[in-house]
């Protein structure tokens, strides 16, 4: 606290603190210091003017809203891997029983000696392979299990091959050597930044590459996603520069993953295109 005071007597601006002390039957307060020094002609402080008041109640509510925020994103990724694992195990393998019926169906009306076999088994098995495709697809957007089994560098290689295959967008990939596995709720939050990141350049960029580039140095992590399309319009900006919320519905969700996993997103962008960067702690 002190020199915090002494430093801010030079400065024309005010000055903010924040600290908890042990009151004497053991609670514990969390207090805020605002002050501003007052300075002469010659630029030397003659005199100090400040407030202090008790934020325990405000900075409670805030933990509490970043917990319940955490348990929020848990659930829905409980609940993603539930109907995956259910599109998957159970109205996937229907499917496929299905259109093994079919086919087998197709083959006894091929084999009848008169008139041409009819069309209709054809089409309800096209029908029905598409919709094996499209389950296949939601179930593994909804939770990849490559991402349990062989950890975040091989989902997102599959995951950039299979969004190239949907969209025509050229994904290319720069991955850390050694990239290794880290722990599965900072896995999970950084492939939901890469699945969140793509999704954007697709509605909204216009670009038809990106890029996604990890880079693991010395208790450090870093993911970046890049395009190359036309970037955030300057009405779309807060005036702090950074991106605002309503572009893209998931980026407040980005935002508390990547908090949570004690990480700091930053979105860059102009005329060049927009850069969504993730920096980590990470373990040597």
């Amino acid at each position: 606290m002190d020199a915090a005071l002494v430093a801010s007597l030079g400065k024309r601006s005010p000055s903010t603190v924040e600290y908890r002390i042990v009151m004497p039957d053991g609670r514990v307060k969390v207090l805020e210091e605002r002050w501003q020094a007052f300075l002469d002609e010659e630029g030397k402080p003659i005199r100090v003017a400040g407030t202090c008041r008790d934020v325990t109640e405000a900075v409670r509510a805030e933990e509490e809203l970043r917990r319940l925020s955490g348990q929020l994103l848990r659930l829905q990724d409980e609940e993603r891997r539930r109907i995956a694992r259910d599109l998957h195990d159970s109205t996937g393998q229907d499917l496929v029983a299905l259109a093994t019926t079919l086919s087998q169906l197709h083959a006894l009306i091929s084999l009848r000696p008169a008139g041409n076999p009819a069309s209709s088994p054809s089409q309800c098995q096209a029908l029905v392979d598409q919709c094996i495709r499209d389950v296949r697809t939601l179930s593994y957007l909804l939770h990849p299990p490559m991402l349990d089994e062989a950890g975040l560098e091989d989902a997102i290689r599959h995951y950039a091959g299979g969004f190239t295959e949907r969209t025509g967008i050229e994904v290319e990939l720069e991955i850390a050597p050694r990239l290794g596995r880290m722990k599965p709720h900072a896995e999970l939050a950084l492939f939901r930044v890469v699945q969140e990141s793509l999704t954007n350049i697709q509605r909204h960029s216009g670009s038809l590459k990106a890029k996604i580039r990890t880079e693991r140095g010395p208790g450090k992590f870093t993911l970046e996603i890049s395009d190359k399309g036309s970037g955030i319009s300057g009405s779309l900006r807060r005036r702090n520069g950074k991106t605002p919320f309503g572009f893209g519905v998931g980026i407040p969700s980005m935002h508390e993953r990547v908090a949570l996993i004690g990480g700091q997103l930053d979105i860059e962008s102009s005329g060049g295109g927009t850069t969504v960067r993730v920096t980590m702690p990470a373990d040597d």
